[in-house]
């Protein structure tokens, strides 16, 4: 549930401008549940139209960060309006 609802975020992170972010949400979503899940299909929906904004290497770095995600770096990730 976590995973899917980080998809989520990644989705909205992108619509609201921040790639870098919903790169990182999708990173950490696999980090959460370990393994990709393909039926899960916002998830490559969003990652593709995260890939085509950022480019490979500028997702890869991203996604490699919220692959590294712990309870504590996540709480921060997820925050829906920073400084709000």
């Amino acid at each position: 549930m976590i995973a899917q609802a980080l998809t989520g975020l990644a989705d909205l992170a992108l619509r609201e401008d921040d790639p870098d972010r919903a790169a990182e949400l999708l990173g950490a979503s696999v980090a959460v549940r370990g393994t990709t899940d393909r039926s899960v299909i916002d998830e490559e929906r969003v990652a593709a139209d995260v890939r085509a904004v950022l480019g490979e290497e500028r997702y890869g770095g991203a996604y490699q960060r919220g692959q590294r995600v712990t309870l504590d770096t996540l709480t921060t990730l997820v925050e829906l309006t920073p400084g709000a």
